[in-house]
């Protein structure tokens, strides 16, 4: 079994071109409409506070917060965990490392 060392080093070498495909980053309008509604569908309203557990690049945080909620984002792959400059790097995304 990978150690979270391992799975870590793994995502953080994504990082640079995870979000290139569409699905990732949200590019696409009609994908990014999609996980809206989704997300929407089961979350509670808004100005609600939330996790973003896993967060990556941040993609779904920053589309949550433009939905009006406080978006909590954590994840421990430190290169990986934030949004990256082009979503406009809000919200900051917490790095968690676990041990």
């Amino acid at each position: 079994m990978p150690t979270l060392g391992q799975v870590s080093e793994l995502w953080d070498a994504e990082a640079v071109h995870f979000d290139d495909e569409p699905d990732h980053g949200l590019r696409d309008s009609a994908t990014r409409e999609a996980w809206r509604l989704l997300l929407r569908d089961h979350l509670p309203v808004p100005p609600a506070r939330v996790a973003d557990l896993g967060c990556g690049t941040g993609t779904l945080s920053v589309l949550l917060a433009d939905e009006g909620y406080a978006v909590d984002g954590v994840d421990f792959a430190p290169e990986i965990g934030g949004p990256r400059p082009r979503q406009g790097g809000r919200p900051q995304c917490t790095r968690f490392r676990g041990g």
